[in-house]
């Protein structure tokens, strides 16, 4: 498998291993990506090393037809790069409400290779307080999720955002290298012994919150 990922995204949970995803997805499928609020989201997903992924991405790179900004009936074409050529090929809910062109060939066999899992498995947003476009308890992050991604933030913000959000993931890994050091060296304090209720979610495994909401 490769992971896909955006510039935007910044992994948070570095304990929690992708073959939990896979695992949980079965061996039935080329493409694990998640689906937000406008859908299917490709800003992180997992490809399998297989000739139908090689034959996807190849088809999706063909689609020059996309580079336009509208389709030739004029009508304005949703999302951006490889996102749109994942719409378009697998002739999405959202692609078809906008009445855009439909992908000639077997879109029905393309949706059967790919699985959707619940937003905040690998895809987490920073959800904005006063956006009530969005579910807020299937998008925002919260500590033990894998990755924030920092989607329909203008380039001032992102930058802002990853900075702080990086300088956090620093702090608390220097606090479980101290966590580790007390208890090895058998002087574990109430400091380092007391969990909070955030890190209660962080695992090894696709977090609790990200199994509660089922997956297609």
């Amino acid at each position: 498998y490769v992971l896909y990922i955006d510039m935007d995204v910044l992994i948070m949970n570095l304990d929690l291993k992708l073959e939990s995803i896979i695992d949980a997805a079965g061996d039935k499928f080329d493409v694990i990506a998640s689906e937000d609020s406008n859908g299917l989201n490709t800003g992180v997903f997992l490809m399998r090393n297989s000739p139908w992924s090689q034959w996807f991405l190849r088809t999706a790179s063909e689609q020059t037809q996309l580079l336009q900004d509208y389709s030739p009936d004029g009508i304005r074409y949703l999302f951006k790069w490889e996102q749109r050529a994942f719409h378009y090929l697998a002739n999405t809910e959202q692609w078809r409400r906008a009445g855009l062109p439909e992908y000639t060939g077997d879109y029905s066999d393309i949706r059967r290779h790919i699985y959707t899992v619940p937003q905040c498995t690998f895809n987490s947003y920073i959800v904005h307080p006063f956006d009530f476009s969005v579910v807020r308890e299937k998008a925002q992050y919260v500590q033990g999720d894998f990755a924030i991604h920092f989607a329909g933030r203008n380039e001032q913000d992102k930058k802002l955002l990853m900075e702080y959000y990086a300088d956090k993931l620093q702090k608390q890994q220097q606090h479980h290298y101290l966590q580790d050091a007390a208890v090895s060296h058998g002087t574990t304090t109430d400091i380092y012994s007391t969990a909070s209720v955030e890190n209660s979610v962080s695992n090894t495994s696709i977090s609790s919150r990200s199994l509660l909401r089922p997956s297609r």
